[in-house]
């Protein structure tokens, strides 16, 4: 391993001798000098290095005044003080301004090689124990890159276990042994690495595949992370197949919520609508912008009493399902009746997060039940009836009732006159005509009827040939669409 060792001295031979002793006595030295204070920030914002060697020789070079400009942001280099003299007092100001060790030039460069390994040791072994033991702590995969070499620091068991390798292995190891398929000139680990340091953290998602061919879903983060020495990227692999699948789970629920017939919408616990499908629109006539934000209240017809809704908002908030049938009001002002299930959505800690409201229109099915019940009720009226015209009564009643036929006629025979007669009229139809006919044989559409015991229906009796008293006008809006029965 390279120690990368910046020397600042102000006077030129004696930088020059130093950096002669330094790079034949330090093992793998790679010495950089420098002559002045701002030189050294210079370089060491540009390259990271593991060891300064500080000369204190020169008037205009004050060691001291240079530590404590380079700790705060360069708190753990390294820094080997060289004063051509030295003293108690100024080893001990050394120490106190952030100096490493003290080595006076007349102690030789053996001495001066050895401090400055010594230095670079400790300061690495330190450093490696404590990444050591906090990348170990960390579950996703990591991998810590210098970007100033493009080499790989240091990774994790985690991502030896994921890329098959030994912890020997771990310098030639890196994120994109797991990728699976070429990556995008954008996707590179060298681009990404750019754009962190330029740009800040960069975030990622690729398809892996580990050693042992087992395939899953990774999101990749990286960020900067400056130090003294130079910035390094760290890598953060993260499995998130689980993730993924309810991903796709959720976009097929919501595929199938917006493509369900039955209205559904979503509220926060507070009962604050956040979602409503399309059928929710085509049932309430109210858009989604009109609905989001609001509660259910902006459906409520007044047809349930305050008791119906403390036993709505207890169950569900007790997180039992709730169901019953609920009247409520479109936007257009008329009444539905729905069949509404309310549930409880909750997270991995059991708490309630939404609630689920799904609403079977069932006003079609209600009102056929309401028919029945009123059929019902008019056979056991006709039952009770005792005479022809009470039976033709109900019956002109009940057809405006149960098939909402507003211009009706029940006609009787009259074998006194060999006639067809008005039994029963409704009230509309009363109060259209001026009189109502009477049909002889072979008159009318009614006779037809009568005589052949077969229904008839025509679209517009205007255009009939066989209707009986055709100069007989029905009023504007009335349909002339008619249908007789025996």
């Amino acid at each position: 391993m390279t120690n990368r060792l910046l020397c600042l001295v102000a006077d030129s031979d004696r930088r020059a001798r130093t950096v002669r002793e330094l790079s034949s006595r330090v093992a793998d030295a790679d010495v950089a000098a420098v002559s002045n204070p701002d030189e050294a920030a210079s370089v060491l914002r540009e390259r990271s290095f593991d060891c300064l060697v500080l000369g204190h020789d020169d008037p205009e070079l004050d060691a001291i005044a240079v530590l404590e400009r380079l700790h705060d942001r360069y708190p753990s280099l390294p820094v080997v003080v060289v004063p051509v003299d030295g003293s108690a007092s100024l080893a001990s100001a050394v120490l106190a301004a952030g100096g490493t060790d003290y080595v006076r030039r007349a102690d030789g460069a053996a001495l001066l090689a050895e401090r400055v390994e010594r230095a670079i040791d400790e300061t690495t072994d330190r450093t490696d124990f404590d990444c050591c033991m906090i990348l170990e702590a960390i579950d996703d995969a990591v991998v810590v890159y210098d970007p100033s070499d493009d080499s790989v620091v240091d990774i994790n068991e985690r991502l030896c276990d994921l890329v098959g390798c030994r912890s020997g292995d771990t310098c030639v190891s890196t994120l994109a042994t797991l990728r699976t398929g070429e990556p995008a000139d954008d996707e590179t680990i060298q681009s990404i690495l750019d754009r962190t340091l330029e740009s800040g953290s960069q975030r990622v998602e690729w398809n892996c595949e580990t050693a042992a061919g087992d395939q899953f879903w990774a999101e990749l983060t990286f960020k900067r992370v400056d130090r003294d020495t130079g910035p390094l990227v760290i890598g953060l692999l993260s499995d998130v197949s689980a993730r993924k699948q309810r991903e796709q789970q959720l976009r097929s629920y919501q595929k199938a919520v917006e493509q369900a017939g039955h209205s559904i919408y979503i509220t926060k616990p507070d009962g604050r609508i956040e979602y409503v499908n399309p059928a929710f629109e085509d049932v309430t006539g109210y858009s989604a912008d009109e609905a989001i934000g609001t509660t259910p209240r902006l459906l409520k017809s007044g047809a349930h009493d305050s008791a119906f809704y403390r036993d709505l908002w207890g169950t569900i908030l007790a997180g039992d399902v709730w169901e019953n049938q609920l009247v409520n009001r479109r936007k257009n002002g008329d009444e539905y009746v729905v069949n509404q299930t309310i549930a409880p959505i909750t997270d991995e800690n059991d708490a309630i997060v939404n609630f689920v409201a799904v609403n079977a229109d069932i006003t079609d099915q209600k009102r056929r039940e309401s028919q029945f019940r009123e059929l019902h009720d008019a056979v056991c009226e006709w039952l009770e009836a005792t005479t022809r015209e009470d039976v033709a009564t109900q019956t002109i009643d009940h057809l405006e009732q149960l098939l909402d036929l507003e211009l009706t006629a029940l006609y009787l025979y009259d074998d006194s006159n060999d006639s067809l007669r008005p039994a029963a009229i409704s009230e509309t139809a009363d109060e259209t005509f001026d009189t109502h006919p009477q049909f002889r044989e072979g008159e009318g559409i009614a006779w037809q009827v009568f005589e052949t015991g077969q229904p008839a229906f025509h679209d517009d009796v205007r255009e009939s040939t066989d209707v009986y008293n055709r100069g007989m006008c029905l009023p504007r809006g009335l349909d002339s669409r008619h249908s007789v029965s025996p």
